[in-house]
């Protein structure tokens, strides 16, 4: 890792909220833009409206959320999400992505499929 000085570093963590995509913490809470999730009580709400996940379209969802702008590869997401390590099982990350998307219908947009086989939840 290279060394850089102290003073960039709190440059950089000072510019963080104004960066487009910035997760805004609020307690226990994540808000992506209509999307909130308050993970203490595993409860996500689309525009103050309450939707009714599975366990584990929540864990995926607040994975996409958490790492926003950022490429996931469906081993990765098959790893931390789902907890499987066989690579034939990617095609269940496909399964659970494409039932979160209708879950969430306007709002299932913002999960982005790039190159066709890594996701991102970017803002627009």
């Amino acid at each position: 890792m290279k060394p850089f000085p102290i003073r960039g570093l709190i440059l950089r963590v000072r510019a963080a909220p104004y960066r487009p995509g910035f997760v805004e913490p609020r307690g226990n809470s994540i808000k992506v833009k209509q999307l909130l999730f308050a993970s203490d009580c595993h409860i996500a709400c689309i525009a103050g409206i309450e939707i009714i996940l599975t366990s584990t379209e929540y864990k995926l969802l607040l994975n996409l959320a958490e790492k926003i702008g950022r490429v996931q590869s469906r081993l990765c997401i098959l790893k931390d999400v789902l907890e499987f390590s066989h690579v034939s099982a990617t095609h269940k990350v496909d399964a659970h992505i494409t039932r979160l998307r209708t879950t969430l219908g306007t709002a299932g947009g913002l999960i982005r499929t790039v190159c066709g086989s890594v996701y991102k939840m970017e803002v627009m």
